[in-house]
């Protein structure tokens, strides 16, 4: 089709042009406090910082945990930038570099729909959508992971799909799976659901075997090097990140605070109220009665914070911002964790059926956010409820219809019940690169409901 000859380079002029926008006018509405920073930011940039200036990859130096908090994948791209602009201009190279990466990430969006899809318009479809994706955007100026690993992501799923079946191609997946990994420790599911896509498709055994072998071997020698690291450097066997990161705010103290919190009331401000009450004031927390068992768990409780307020190094660097070396944080977390498993031994059904529903129906039908409120906000996130719909709609008939599909599908479905199930509370961006993906199989998905409706009116 000839009007489709230029039709893809207008659809990049259009992700370029509003990536510009919004990094000259509309981050600014959106970020007023910085369009480059978050809560996370430091994190990133100090473990590079660091490593650059001190010789040491930490977050902060003498916090042994820190030294273990960030993978290197993402501090090691900002810090290239670190290294050629300066501390000066860094932000802002690195905020280039990311719109330009998602810029090209529209191109590979297309690539991967043109082979999946069956229609000649569908990947201008998929290309244009990603190309306008508001909640990838929002993220291309800030240093921190969430545009990053969506690249990543989508150059992983551009490689299984575009590129011949070869040991080369199984070679790069390792090594861009490995760096994803390292970049955003969860992105490693896409190790076995690459061996279990292609088993699923039904490849012959040795071959099979062969590019697993491949795949799990480039994988386990690139990624090895960081839990290597850290048992050789510090005696400590962590895999991925250490407990916390090395936040002092988010020591044993608050995490099994929050956790004993989250099992009976998740998605709530409490967490943010009883967290003020303990450290600015004296006064006995008012917990729902079911909450205990009995007296005993109460007494058990209200010692537990007047642990919180004496002896948990978290609460004292929330109030104090100093470090608390004689702290009390196991005994606090041995006594919220008594507190957690009695709750949900009496609570089985509540805990195990109910709060995972409630939290992927929420996930899902998400229409506000505390940070920004806004009719604008709530309209785009009515926006991406519908591609998230579409694209479970299109997983369960994909799965049943087209196995070719299923390494597209494996990563969101399998992350979404995961969430759901294992946390009682987290943040949106932490779905990102599983939402991007919904939306390409709910524009394929689309495009097969269309060609059936079509296919039974001409046939009648």
């Amino acid at each position: 089709m000839k009007q489709n000859k230029h039709l893809l380079s207008i659809i990049l002029a259009i992700g370029l042009l509003l990536r510009l926008i919004f990094l000259f006018w509309g981050a600014a509405l959106y970020y007023p406090k910085s369009i480059f920073l978050f809560g996370d930011s430091s994190s990133y940039a100090n473990s590079f910082i660091n490593l650059w200036e001190h010789g040491s990859y930490a977050i902060w130096l003498g916090n042994l945990d820190s030294y273990m908090g960030r993978g290197p994948g993402y501090p090691f791209f900002w810090g290239l930038h670190y290294i050629v602009f300066g501390l000066k201009y860094v932000y802002e190279a690195v905020a280039v570099s990311q719109i330009l990466l998602d810029v090209l990430a529209i191109k590979l969006v297309f690539d991967v729909v043109k082979k999946l899809s069956k229609k000649v318009l569908t990947p201008y479809i998929a290309a244009f959508l990603y190309a306008v994706y508001p909640f990838v955007i929002v993220w291309l100026t800030i240093t921190g992971t969430e545009a990053f690993a969506t690249f990543l992501v989508v150059l992983i799923l551009w490689t299984y799909y575009t590129r011949v079946d070869s040991y080369k191609k199984y070679i790069i997946l390792g090594l861009l799976i490995a760096y994803a990994t390292l970049t955003r420790p969860y992105l490693g599911l896409f190790m076995p659901f690459v061996i279990l896509a292609d088993f699923a498709q039904g490849k012959k055994i040795i071959p099979l075997f062969k590019h697993g072998f491949i795949i799990s071997m480039v994988f386990v020698l690139i990624y090895g090097i960081w839990p290597l690291r850290n048992y050789v450097n510090h005696d400590k066997f962590v895999i991925f990140n250490s407990p916390a990161s090395g936040y002092y705010a988010f020591q044993k103290d608050f995490n099994s605070f929050r956790s004993w919190l989250y099992s009976w009331k998740p998605y709530s401000p409490l967490i943010n109220e009883y967290t003020e009450q303990i450290l600015y004031t004296n006064d006995t927390l008012e917990i729902p009665a079911n909450v205990f068992e009995n007296d005993a768990e109460r007494k058990l409780f209200n010692d537990l914070i007047e642990k919180c307020r004496t002896c948990g190094s978290s609460f004292y660097n929330r109030k104090y911002g100093k470090l608390l070396e004689n702290h009390c944080n196991d005994e606090i977390a041995i006594g919220f964790r008594a507190l957690r498993e009695s709750f949900v031994s009496r609570n089985k059904f509540y805990y195990h059926v109910e709060i995972p529903f409630t939290t992927f129906f929420r996930s899902v039908f998400k229409f506000s956010t505390a940070e920004n409120p806004s009719l604008l906000n709530s309209l785009l996130l009515f926006y991406r409820m519908i591609t998230l719909v579409l694209g479970f709609l299109g997983a369960f008939y994909f799965i049943l219809k087209d196995r070719k599909m299923l390494f597209l599908i494996l990563y969101p479905v399998f992350w979404y019940i995961y969430l759901s199930i294992g946390h009682g509370q987290f943040e949106i961006r932490y779905l990102l690169q599983a939402d991007v993906m919904l939306l390409l199989i709910g524009v394929l998905f689309v495009e097969r409901v269309y060609l059936r409706v079509k296919g039974v009116m001409f046939n009648v």
